[in-house]
């Protein structure tokens, strides 16, 4: 999977007016690929788009041992996230 196909994967949800921009998805990215990071925390999940552009950094820069956790206060961000995440 791209990034650019996981991006239209969320955007074309319709709850994806919600989700970050194209440009700050791509910087997300670059930043967590090109970086030492092995642990995130991902405060306001929404549906998910953040998360899963981290986890999809991590894969692709090959890193094992990593952690992403996603904190989310309403129970239909949390539903969509669950459903909306590729594994």
């Amino acid at each position: 999977m791209t990034l650019q196909s996981l991006y239209s994967y969320f955007a074309s949800h319709p709850e994806g007016d919600w989700i970050m921009e194209w440009a700050k998805a791509r910087q997300l990215y670059n930043y967590v690929k090109e970086s030492p990071v092995k642990k995130i925390l991902d405060l306001g999940t929404g549906i998910g788009t953040t998360a899963a552009v981290c986890a999809l950094a991590m894969k692709n820069k090959g890193e094992e041992n990593y952690e992403i956790h996603t904190v989310e206060q309403f129970e239909k961000c949390h539903k969509l996230a669950q459903e909306l995440i590729p594994q």
